[in-house]
């Protein structure tokens, strides 16, 4: 898949077509949950690109999460996460939300009520 990415990414600037500079996320999952995902973050937006999900839709939940060390528990984080958008994009098109905080992370599932995990 990286690969590929690269090999897309020069044909696309060969052509004169280059993304804003930002930060690109690729999900997959393979097997009978099979996902493929595409991400680009850049100054307060994101693109999210649906490119393959055996239900027919990516199911995205983007949220703001702040963690700060616990008082009682030297080198412990508490954390908050705060849901700021639930939405679902059909494979082969894409969303954009714009006026994200700096910081916002996602998760992306074939299924809406599958919850984000917490690494």
């Amino acid at each position: 898949m990286h690969y590929l990415s690269l090999i897309l990414s020069s044909l696309l600037s060969l052509l004169g077509i280059q993304e804003p500079a930002g930060t690109t996320s690729v999900t997959r999952v393979a097997g009978t949950e099979a996902l493929l995902s595409r991400t680009l973050q850049s100054a307060g937006a994101a693109t999210f690109h649906c490119i393959e999900s055996a239900s027919g839709r990516c199911h995205y939940r983007v949220f703001d999460e702040r963690c700060h060390p616990t008082p009682a528990a030297a080198g412990t984080l508490q954390c908050e996460r705060r849901q700021l958008h639930a939405f679902a994009v059909p494979v082969g098109t894409r969303q954009v939300l714009r006026d994200l905080p700096a910081g916002f992370e996602h998760c992306v599932d074939t299924r809406a009520e599958k919850q984000c995990r917490r690494d």
